[in-house]
């Protein structure tokens, strides 16, 4: 075998596929293969191979990593012109992916963003420069036995520039920029405006709840808590698993104690410093299909599927539950407190929203009427309500206090579900694309950034603004990174 057939041989790998995680030169001779994955840990796909599992790719790239001494082994010949013909060949073949990348994505830079993610190994750029001063080995192919020499570094082959020149044109393409060295490495991810990374859930993500600290909380139809770090994506912890759905989760300011809902009706309190359960309230006889804490951290706030709204007094030891007067006829699907705490809005299938006296638990004049179809979330802002109808694929958004209208649009993504930014300022839509609006100039910023095929049944904000995230039917959670 000549060099260059070796050559040609290789692949380099960008991960297009869920289970590939990560960028490598992947060997396609079996004898190469075997010397590079066994001994080194570089995570590789081949057609006639089972692509390895994320768990095992990620395990493979944290060793990798943390070598102490960063490695990039190739099997070469040690003559300069066939070294010359090897670096023409990785050349043509980065060159050629990203043309394909180019050519496959189009306009849609967002793939090319989730790609330039799976270059994990150069997240630290230093690394680059020490990958090109390491020791080459050479594997030197006598019929089906491996002899390996160490000879010096080859300073003319330089893998590292290789990979930063690949490292260059991606970001060019993406972000306009192909100083890579501007990018500093603890925020490579943060740099590409639209980057979506997924994480893969056990089951239908139901409900989630962002963090202080920048972690995420989710529940669904596994039946498990989990939490997760959003910069690395481990689980950081996950519960027992319960007996129902969790269907809804709602935190302290403070981010001291979780509270979950289930399909069964009950809701339990989580010590988030012990991690564990300390209270269990059962109020409802259907799904707990939201729950919100009010600024005090003293009353709690859950809607039912069984049309009951209920307020706890938690700042007490026995927990007073109060029934709202039974107004909705219908599923209700969420209930809010405003930003002052002083009035309380819900909606439901009766296709309604009402709004609620804190003190006397009573409705406040007749229902908000605009939606024709079922409403399937409200949210305040510290001037407006917002309500949301994935049937009639249109937002409202209200001076609640006056009960008018402000703002009736069709965002043209039939929305399941919206997210109001921390400063109230923004609100971002999910269906099979999210699209962010201002609110006071009821203008669309920037493109639309790709949501999911199926259902979206949870999308909030990071608590820093900085991320969406959701959570979907199809098992998976996503993390969006947004323009500043």
């Amino acid at each position: 075998m000549n060099l260059q057939q070796w050559a040609s041989g290789f692949q380099c790998m960008l991960g297009h596929q869920q289970n590939e995680y990560m960028l490598c030169i992947s060997p396609q001779c079996p004898q190469v293969r075997k010397l590079i994955c066994r001994d080194y840990c570089i995570p590789y796909y081949h057609k006639n191979h089972k692509v390895m599992e994320l768990s095992q790719i990620e395990d493979f790239l944290n060793q990798f990593l943390n070598m102490k001494q960063p490695h990039l082994h190739e099997s070469i010949i040690e003559t300069l012109e066939e070294i010359e013909i090897l670096r023409s060949e990785l050349n043509r073949i980065i060159d050629s992916t990203i043309d394909k990348i180019k050519r496959h994505f189009g306009r849609f830079s967002y793939q090319a963003q989730k790609y330039a993610q799976e270059f994990q190994f150069v997240q630290q750029p230093e690394r680059i420069e020490q990958l090109s001063k390491q020791i080459i080995e050479i594997a030197t192919l006598k019929q089906d036995q491996l002899k390996i020499k160490i000879v010096k570094p080859l300073q003319s082959l330089n893998i590292g520039n290789l990979l930063k020149e690949c490292i260059q044109k991606l970001t060019s393409f993406v972000i306009g920029n192909s100083d890579v060295n501007s990018v500093k490495p603890e925020n490579l991810v943060g740099a590409f405006m639209n980057h979506i990374r997924t994480i893969q859930s056990d089951g239908e993500v139901w409900c989630l709840q962002p963090i202080k600290g920048g972690d995420l909380i989710s529940g669904g139809d596994d039946n498990k808590i989990i939490i997760w770090n959003m910069n690395s994506l481990e689980k950081l912890w996950v519960s027992k698993k319960h007996r129902a759905i969790i269907t809804s989760l709602a935190i302290t300011s403070d981010s001291k104690v979780l509270v979950m809902g289930s399909s069964e009706g009950y809701i339990k309190f989580l010590d988030m410093e012990t991690k564990k359960f300390i209270k269990k309230l059962k109020g409802h006889n259907d799904h707990v299909s939201s729950l919100h804490f009010n600024n005090q951290n003293n009353c709690l706030l859950s809607s039912g599927w069984d049309a009951n709204l209920i307020m706890w007094n938690i700042d007490q030891k026995d927990i007073v539950m109060k029934l709202f007067k039974k107004e909705h006829e219908a599923k209700i699907y969420c209930v809010q407190y405003s930003y002052d705490n002083q009035i309380i809005a819900s909606c439901s299938l009766d296709k309604t929203i009402r709004l609620w006296d804190i003190h006397g638990l009573a409705q406040i004049g007749q229902p908000l009427l605009g939606h024709s179809e079922k409403v399937d979330w409200i949210q305040f802002t510290p001037q407006y309500l917002i309500s949301c109808s994935q049937t009639e694929k249109n937002i409202i958004v209200w001076d609640y206090m006056h009960r008018q209208q402000i703002w009736n649009f069709i965002p043209g993504n039939d929305p399941h579900r919206f997210a109001i930014s921390p400063d109230g300022k923004l609100l971002a839509c999910i269906r099979k694309e999210i699209r962010v609006f201002e609110i006071s100039t009821r203008q669309q910023i920037g493109d639309s950034i790709p949501g999911h095929q199926y259902f979206a049944m949870s999308f909030n904000y990071s608590l820093d603004g900085r991320f969406l995230v959701s959570g979907c039917q199809d098992k998976t959670i996503r993390i969006y990174g947004i323009p500043k």
